[in-house]
């Protein structure tokens, strides 16, 4: 995925609740060392929002967002989430595949399907997503929307 950019905004998205198994007082997350359970929280919901950046800056090119399947081949059909030879993908395929197909992405993708179904779209991401007349341009500007209001919660 893209270089992530930095930069906040302000939002309504609340904090997001994170159960703090991993990582307690003077223990790393991702490289930094967290010394209580406010800053894991705090460097969790910035690595969701920038993931969802990662996964917008992905479908910004021309023909990289698709509608009807997770993942595309350059030929049209359907690909595996994961492939190497996928070249489009939808909002989930986007975040799934910024994160490697971990559960980190499905973390990231119930995060952004909550913001989905609060502010957009009641079905979920699916449903925006693949909503006859739907536009890149409106998929795009979910995922930073979903960011911005993540970052301005930290």
């Amino acid at each position: 995925c893209p270089e992530i950019k930095q930069g906040a905004q302000p939002g309504r998205l609340p904090r997001h609740e994170v159960s703090p198994v991993a990582a307690g007082a003077g223990e790393e997350f991702e490289g930094a060392t967290v010394t209580n359970q406010e800053e894991l929280i705090d460097a969790i919901t910035l690595e969701i929002a920038e993931t969802l950046e990662d996964a917008a800056r992905l479908l910004e090119p021309s023909d990289r967002w698709t509608q009807g399947a997770y993942a595309r081949y350059a030929s049209g059909c359907a690909a595996a989430i994961m492939s190497s030879n996928a070249v489009a993908f939808c909002a989930e395929g986007a975040i799934l595949q910024c994160t490697g197909g971990t559960s980190k992405g499905w973390q990231v993708h119930n995060v952004f399907n909550a913001f989905i179904k609060r502010t957009l779209d009641p079905g979920g991401i699916a449903e925006y997503n693949d909503a006859c007349g739907r536009t890149k341009t409106d998929v795009v500007r979910a995922l930073y929307q979903c960011a911005a209001e993540l970052r301005g919660t930290i």
